[in-house]
């Protein structure tokens, strides 16, 4: 089951991963919303790399590890879903969690999310610490 906005909050523990971090792949085609989460998600202690599109987050994925990704919906080249198909299918990446956000508010948007295997829909504008306990619940 995964999370969504409005979700109940559990109590969730701070990032520990390798060096005591988590690490999260942000995607959005936008340098405003990418450089807003990045620093969101470092403020909060995670190590964060970053993506414009979906096909050059799929690529980091494939170089290195991440616990999460949190990805835009509507990006040119791949999109959100688009790299949420990709990496749903069978392989090294298949149960990595994948959250999506965007400013597409219809619910419509939202359960096609979630059928297609998103662990989670952020949408925009997002509240941090919506945002943060979102990330923190899924990299449990």
């Amino acid at each position: 089951a995964g999370l969504s906005a409005g979700a109940p909050a559990r109590r969730i523990p701070e990032p520990q991963g390798k060096n005591g971090k988590k690490s999260v792949l942000v995607a959005d085609d936008s340098i405003t919303a990418r450089t807003l989460l990045k620093n969101i998600f470092e403020a909060a202690g995670y190590e964060v790399r970053t993506a414009v599109d979906g096909a050059a987050a799929f690529e980091l994925l494939r170089a290195g590890r991440c616990d999460i990704v949190v990805s835009d919906v509507d990006m040119p080249g791949m999109t959100g879903f688009e790299l949420l198909a990709r990496v749903k299918l069978p392989g090294p990446n298949e149960n990595r969690p994948v959250a999506l956000c965007s400013s597409l508010t219809d619910s419509a948007v939202r359960q096609k999310a979630m059928s297609m295997g998103a662990a989670g829909y952020i949408p925009k504008p997002f509240e941090p610490d919506m945002l943060l306990a979102t990330a923190r619940a899924l990299s449990a």
